[in-house]
């Protein structure tokens, strides 16, 4: 019942609220199976999931993102130093300025 992605994501310890729900299901289901059939403990019905919640986007304004464009048609690969010389001016994070650059010289090499 449950995809191999959904497997290797538990595994990794990476699901998405809804898988959690789903495996949760299986899971309960399966240690119900083991338990009866190896000794008669009964299973805790209200368990607790670990969930590992997704960052929030993040939105820039039209003003970092006009700096980063112009950045960008400059250097579209800055070195750590360059990022944190941006950041220190756009405020926006190291780790996003790295994923922003990372993200826009893809969508440059899927227009050229």
């Amino acid at each position: 019942p449950l995809s191999q992605t959904t497997i290797c994501r538990f595994e990794a310890q990476q699901l998405s609220d809804n898988n959690c729900i789903k495996i949760h299901k299986v899971l309960e289901k399966w240690m119900r199976s083991v338990n009866s059939s190896s000794s008669k403990q009964p299973v805790p019905t209200e368990s607790k999931v670990a969930v590992k919640r997704r960052k929030k986007r993040t939105t820039i304004d039209a003003t970092r993102l006009g700096q980063l464009e112009a950045y960008f048609a400059r250097q579209p690969k800055p070195s750590a130093a360059d990022i944190a010389k941006l950041d220190d001016s756009l405020q926006l994070g190291k780790e996003v300025i790295r994923v922003w650059f990372c993200n826009r010289r893809q969508k440059h090499r899927r227009s050229a």
